[in-house]
């Protein structure tokens, strides 16, 4: 049974091998670009930051005093950019998982084979995990290989656990693609509702942090048990806690998927 979900996962991570190069290069390349930045925005940025509205601050995360490169970097990549950005990765690996299988007709050929269904969804959740794993990977080693060429005082600690950060994040997000694919039948809609939970969760944390009658409202965002763990260290409670949550999406995807019929 073992050998069967370790043949399932690599092959799922032999398809998706082009993708998780295309998506650590492109956000190592970002991080690398911001770090190259930061020389020359490090003498006047807390200046340039007292110009803007508080609220808006709150409103995106920012700090009024930013503090080194890891200030700059959570700003500007770890704040906004990767955890927006980073889950769609995740999301479309879930959400091809049943649906799009089904959409292309292969699910059926698959499941002709002696494959129980719950390997098929658990196979690609571990897929996911190790593909998004690598994925940060580059994106820690890319943004820090920067510092030394550009001088900048980055400690490598400091944007791995940035990086390490985002990953049980994004995974929560394709967990929920995941159990979307495994209930509706187009993986399109699938993606569509994970991205829609994604994006509403951002404003809602964004609203609540300046309006004080939705302030506890905030606690149903993701974004609210995030952090700024390039700054702060990784909150290990809220880490573990977001990976059981997407541990439990994918057991009732399996549990949605083991009581549906397969359109051929």
């Amino acid at each position: 049974m073992s050998g069967r979900l370790w043949t399932l996962t690599r092959q799922i991570l032999a398809e998706q091998r082009r993708n998780v190069a295309v998506w650590g290069v492109a956000m190592g390349l970002l991080g690398l670009m911001y770090v190259a930045l930061y020389p020359s925005f490090k003498d006047t940025l807390n200046e340039a930051l007292k110009d803007f509205p508080e609220t808006y601050l709150k409103m995106f995360g920012i700090s009024a005093g930013i503090s080194g490169a890891a200030g700059f970097l959570n700003m500007e990549m770890f704040n906004l950019l990767a955890p927006l950005a980073l889950p769609f990765f995740t999301i479309l690996i879930g959400s091809r998982a049943v649906a799009g299988m089904e959409e292309r007709k292969s699910l059926d050929l698959l499941l002709s084979n002696p494959v129980p269904r719950w390997q098929l969804i658990v196979s690609r959740y571990l897929a996911m995990a190790v593909g998004l794993a690598v994925v940060l990977l580059l994106l820690a080693a890319l943004t820090w290989a920067a510092a030394p060429v550009m001088r900048v005082d980055l400690s490598l600690w400091a944007v791995v656990r940035g990086s390490a950060n985002l990953w049980p994040f994004c995974l929560f997000f394709g967990a929920l693609a995941l159990l979307c694919s495994s209930v509706v039948r187009r993986g399109a809609a699938a993606s569509g509702i994970a991205a829609g939970v994604l994006l509403a969760m951002y404003v809602l944390n964004a609203v609540a942090t300046v309006v004080d009658s939705v302030k506890q409202v905030r606690r149903a965002s993701l974004f609210y048990y995030y952090g700024a763990a390039i700054v702060d260290g990784i909150d290990w409670v809220n880490f573990v806690v977001i990976l059981l949550l997407s541990m439990g999406l994918t057991a009732l995807a399996v549990f949605a998927f083991d009581r549906r019929d397969i359109y051929t």
